[in-house]
Parts: C-alpha cells; structure tokens; sequence
C-alpha cells in the first residue's frame, strides 16, 4: 500500500536544484558587485580629487554615488546569459510543480530526481519531475522557452522562433526517452518491474507548438486542468499491468534522498561544464 503525500509547490521544490544554483548565482552578483563598485568609487575619488568623507555633504553624494555603481554593477551581474536561462527553468518548474499539486495525495512527485547511469559523463541522468502513481512511474520533461516551436521527433534540435529571431533548442522529446529509458533499466537491474511512460510540457504560456512530424511521446502546452487530466489517464491506462508496490517507493524515495547531497550536486553541474 503506498502512502499518502500532501502536494504543495514548495514542498515539491524543496529539492529544485535551478532556485539553489541561482541563489548561489545571486549572492556571488552581489559579492562581485560590491568589488566592482568600490574599485569604480575609489578610482572616482582619486581622479575626480574627492574626499569622500571630509563632510556630511560630501559623505550624502559619496554614498549616492556608489549605491548607483553597485546598482548598475548588479544589475548587469545579474542579467548574464547563464543567470537568465536558469531564471527561465526555474518559472518553468515553478509552475509545473503549482499544477501537480492538485493531484491526489495518492501520487508521489519527486522534482530533480537523479536516476544512477554509470553511462552519463556525471554518473546520473536527471529528471525534471517523476510522478508516480498506483500504475507506474511517469517521467516530465519540462522546457519554458516562449515563441513558436517546431515540434520534431528526428532533429536534434528544434528551432524556434521568438521576438523576430531563430534560436535553437535541445529537442526535449529524445531528452524524455533517454530519461524514461533509462529509468526502465535502473528499474529492471534492481529487480522492479514497473511501466514508466514520459511526456514533455512546454511551460511558457507565451510558446506556440508546430508539429512538423508525428511523435512518440505527448508534447504538451502547460495548463493545470490538462497536466492532471493527462497523468491520471496515463496512470489510468497502465492499469493492469504490475503497478507500483511500496517497495519501489522506498527505493525510489531513497535514490531521491541520495541526489539532494550538495557535494554530489556541485559535483554533477562540475562535470556538466
């Protein structure tokens, strides 16, 4: 029998490693800002001949001065390429995981699960959200890009259009094979045999999808009522089969418990690159 869980969003992203890594990001800005800023001041002070305290007028425009320079400083810190792709993630996932927590409390949902693959370059394959329910185990692969995509199985990218320019994406649906793949033979290596089915979800309210060619996987755009629906009808549709025993929770719940290591998380994004 499985137990219960209570869903809430910050429950589920307790473990998201996307708002850990821009914590990390945004404090490092801030340390980063405050050299810049007091190297840009004094350079000021020494060219300009000013001494910065010598008054309480003086001490007011000094101050005012270096709060624009951090400011500034910060805000272009805080603003780069990586800082801004893991800003997009993290939305993303954050409204995935407000939609999931409608479900029944009959549904586990692990957010940032590391599956163990001695074949990746970090020894393990990450999966955005795992939802299992009474039948199996359902892998969601989330992406939060915004504008019109091209929706392919055979590329591996797909491209995009947004605000008048072509960029590409990693195309998500071989992403949610490998995953789903690769959590089937974890599974069946350690003695469990269970159905696992995988989906992608395109969280951006502002993403428009193309399908190009047929699919093999549900490619979906995020809204609450269709990403319940379609996980109870995937669990649905399993029925039968040789479903979820508590001893696949607990060992899932301990491979969970394994991944939110911090020194294995450092080590994962490491050998990312």
């Amino acid at each position: 029998m499985l137990l219960t869980q209570n869903h809430s969003a910050n429950r589920i992203l307790e473990s998201n490693d996307l708002r850990k890594q821009l914590r990390h990001l945004k404090i490092k800005s801030l340390f980063q800002a405050g050299l810049v800023s007091a190297a840009v001041f004094g350079g000021l002070c020494y060219g300009l001949d000013i001494e910065a305290f010598a008054d309480a007028q003086k001490m007011l425009f000094s101050g005012l001065l270096f709060s624009v320079v951090f400011k500034k400083s910060y805000d272009l810190l805080a603003s780069r390429k990586h800082v801004r792709a893991l800003s997009s993630g993290a939305e993303g996932e954050a409204r995935v995981a407000k939609c999931l927590s409608s479900l029944p409390g009959n549904f586990r949902i692990y957010n940032h699960f590391l599956i163990p693959n001695p074949r990746s370059a970090t020894g393990y394959t990450e999966v955005d959200f795992l939802v299992v329910g009474k039948n199996g185990i359902h892998v969601l692969e989330v992406k939060n890009n915004q504008g019109k995509i091209s929706v392919t199985e055979s590329d591996d990218q797909w491209r995009v259009l947004s605000g008048g320019r072509r960029v590409l994406m990693r195309n998500p649906v071989k992403q949610a094979k490998l995953q789903r793949d690769t959590l089937k033979k974890y599974l069946e290596t350690h003695g469990f045999e269970c159905q696992v089915s995988a989906s992608v979800l395109m969280s951006n309210p502002a993403s428009e999808l193309k399908a190009n060619e047929p699919v093999s996987l549900p490619v979906l755009k995020l809204n609450s009522a269709n990403l319940k629906k379609h996980v109870r009808q995937l669990d649905k549709a399993f029925k039968g089969g040789q479903g979820v025993s508590g001893h696949l929770v607990e060992r899932l719940d301990a491979i969970h418990k394994e991944g939110l290591n911090e020194d294995l998380q450092r080590n994962i994004r490491k050998n990312r690159g």
